[in-house]
């Protein structure tokens, strides 16, 4: 009865305890009528359900806890701002909730502003393990792990890009710049510059009248494949930086950059994001209003489960 005198609104589960408490009186005079064979299925039909009940919320108590103390281990053992960390819907929606949320940030949508360090049940691309809390399943009768794990930095990243432009290869026709490798081309050979370059003797040179200042494909990417990309930026007039922009069969994201170096007033940025779903993506990078600019070095990377 507390329930209803105590909160202010009503949920039909507070009903649930009056519907045992009346089915008492008449139980017995019930089990009397039921022959022998429906009572024992009935009484395993509960028994199955009792024990599924409280083997599924041992379970999520022990994932949860386990969750909580990889939490704890990073904002208290560890002193990690609670702004660098994706612990999950109820950990940053406590601590990052904003109703300003800008979720075209290439991170998840639950209030994450920055996913140096993810809480989650498996080892993602793009990530070292960095501690493991173990707990046990009674439903699946195994142990499993809730893994802390950290993002690479792209400056140091261990795997080898799967593109790298310097802007240092034109191809024969003269109409497109050429990766490394030659495998890869992007548009508007005439972009390239000597006025300034971060290694080499050129770079791509852009101004606020191109707003798709670099395009690239990637083809045959699988949902959830790590992509992460650097470049070196140089810009005498902006103190703002050109935004990555994916396109995944429409899935259209803008993705913030970070700065992880700065030499000679060139600045070194990495986007990192996630792919939502298995398709080719369509990668660009927006200098729209940032004035007369130069990237050079363009890596791009990529990390499949």
């Amino acid at each position: 009865g507390l329930l209803f005198i105590l909160s202010d609104v009503f949920f039909d589960r507070y009903l649930l305890f009056i519907f045992f408490i009346a089915i008492l009186p008449i139980l017995p005079q019930q089990l009397a009528q039921i022959k022998q064979i429906p009572l024992v299925i009935s009484v395993l039909a509960v028994l199955f359900m009792f024990i599924f009940s409280v083997s599924g919320t041992h379970d999520y108590f022990a994932w949860n806890h386990a969750r909580w103390s990889a939490i704890n281990y990073l904002v208290k053992d560890k002193s990690i701002q609670p702004d660098s960390i994706d612990g999950g819907y109820e950990f940053n929606g406590w601590y990052n909730y904003s109703k300003n949320n800008d979720v075209f940030n290439g991170t998840s949508w639950w209030w994450v502003k920055d996913e140096t360090y993810m809480v989650t049940f498996e080892k993602l691309p793009g990530t070292e393990v960095v501690k493991e809390f173990p707990y046990h399943n009674w439903l699946a009768c195994n142990s499993r792990t809730i893994k802390v794990l950290k993002k690479y930095s792209l400056d140091n990243y261990p795997g080898s890009p799967v593109l790298i432009f310097d802007a240092e290869v034109v191809s024969p026709n003269k109409e497109y710049l050429l990766s490394v490798d030659n495998k890869y081309l992007i548009e508007h050979a005439n972009r390239r510059s000597s006025d300034y370059a971060h290694t080499g003797k050129y770079s791509i040179k852009i101004d606020g009248k191109n707003k798709r200042a670099i395009e690239c494909n990637l083809l045959n990417i699988n949902k959830n494949d790590f992509i992460g990309s650097t470049l070196w930026f140089y810009s005498d007039s902006s103190s703002d930086y050109p935004k990555l922009l994916f396109n995944c069969n429409g899935y259209l994201r803008t993705i913030k950059p970070n700065i992880l170096k700065v030499e000679n007033n060139w600045k070194l940025l990495s986007y990192s994001f996630y792919s939502p779903i298995s398709h080719a993506i369509i990668i660009s990078f927006e200098c729209n209003g940032l004035g007369t600019l130069y990237i050079d070095d363009l890596k791009i990377y990529r990390e499949t489960l």
